[in-house]
């Protein structure tokens, strides 16, 4: 299964200048096993709404306490109107997949700035997913986390902890995500 096929006559299409290849293994696999692409696709964005709502619920519990919390958290996230208009409307899978790891780095700045910084590898995952499905959403993330690092400055520079954590979270994603 070729992930991107020649279009444009020859010329190509630079769709992994802005949605990276690594997530469309799955579907691509789907199709090697013989199913046919509308059938692959459908499975894939049910694989990708499941962990949408998962990562949320993950997060929620995690940060609320209670899994009550988390199964609110999950059902609103699971129905918010720009998520489901992304999925069903535009069908845009990288952004769809972008869905999964903003409820993770969320998690992971509340574990670093909780005094929990050994779960340092949960921001990075968060960060290294969104580098790996969806480039602009990963720079408005980052741009989030900028203004949240910079309104919270005095913390991270009398907790030497929490910027211990956030330099290696930095170095695994740049590591990881080199070959992008």
């Amino acid at each position: 299964a070729r992930i991107n096929p020649d279009f444009l006559y020859g010329y190509g299409y630079a769709s992994g200048i802005f949605y990276p290849n690594v997530t469309l293994y799955f579907p691509a696999m789907l199709r090697i096993l013989g199913f046919d692409s509308l059938t692959a696709y459908k499975v894939s964005s049910v694989v990708i709404n499941l962990f949408s709502i998962l990562s949320c619920y993950w997060a929620a519990y995690r940060i609320g306490k209670s899994r009550y919390v988390g199964l609110i958290a999950s059902i609103f996230y699971g129905f918010a109107s720009f998520r489901l208009i992304e999925m069903l409307f535009r069908t845009c899978l990288g952004e769809a997949q972008a869905f999964i790891f903003l409820p993770i780095i969320i998690l992971g700045l509340y574990e670093i700035f909780t005094g929990r910084t050994g779960k340092w590898y949960i921001f990075a995952l968060g960060f290294l997913g969104l580098i790996h499905t969806h480039l602009l959403s990963f720079a408005m993330a980052f741009v989030f986390v900028l203004f949240f690092l910079l309104f919270n400055i005095k913390t991270i520079i009398t907790d030497k902890r929490i910027l211990a954590g956030f330099l290696k979270s930095v170095g695994l994603v740049i590591a990881l995500s080199a070959f992008i």
